[in-house]
């Protein structure tokens, strides 16, 4: 072979290597631009989800905060008013009178209720137009008092029996500590009366040496439809 058959030759095999590295980095450099761009749109992907979760997670916590602490206030003024009026859970006029404007301002509470450590109670909720007050006497026996009435303040029916319930037993109760001014929050629960799930906000105070405690309930389908 001539000496200028072996130049194209060698000319020839490195082209092919130059054409085949030229290839090669051209993929290499396809790879890594294609590797951090996938990395960055991940990150990208992930750093918009966990400012959108944040977000989500401030605004629910703002929504149930602006539902729940107007409870917690009206709990502390309303146990204002029954410390300085000397009102005591059989004293049910009084009670309606004090009561029934709060919960006809603040949907949220499902009904309210006033017991002391000899069980006696007094509980407020909503009947259609109307109301329907329950006291229970004092002791073990529980006796009450049923009375339907319209926003007049008049009696439309009442009625009298027992009840299979003991206010000292219920988790408000005793979730509440005369020890602490501030209102307490229960886990959820099932409302007694109202056969509904919800959490409770009470306060307890002392009346010489007996316990009271005054509680609002929040039931949780207005909770979940806050949120």
């Amino acid at each position: 072979m001539s000496p200028s058959q072996l130049l194209r030759a060698s000319s020839g095999h490195i082209r092919v290597r130059l054409f085949r590295d030229l290839v090669l980095l051209v993929l290499f450099t396809v790879g890594v631009l294609a590797t951090v761009s996938w990395l960055l749109i991940t990150e990208l992907k992930e750093t918009v989800a966990e400012s959108k979760i944040t977000s989500f997670t401030a605004l629910v916590r703002d929504e149930v905060t602006n539902l729940l602490v107007p409870v917690e206030r009206q709990l502390l003024i309303v146990r204002d008013s029954l410390r300085n009026a000397g009102l005591t859970p059989a004293d049910r006029r009084p009670l309606d009178q004090l009561m029934a404007p709060v919960m006809g301002n603040l949907d949220q509470i499902a009904g309210t209720a006033y017991a002391d450590s000899s069980g006696s109670e007094y509980f407020l909720v909503r009947d259609g137009d109307g109301w329907l007050t329950r006291t229970r006497s004092a002791g073990d026996d529980g006796e009450a008092t049923w009375a339907q009435w319209s926003i007049s303040g008049n009696d439309t029916a009442s009625r009298e029996g027992t009840l299979d319930y003991d206010p000292r037993r219920r988790p408000w109760f005793q979730a509440a500590n005369p020890a602490d001014p501030s209102p307490v929050w229960t886990g959820p629960y099932v409302f007694h009366s109202l056969k509904l799930p919800g959490m409770t906000a009470a306060v307890a105070w002392e009346e010489g040496s007996q316990p009271h405690v005054l509680a609002m309930d929040v039931g949780l389908a207005r909770i979940v439809e806050t949120v």
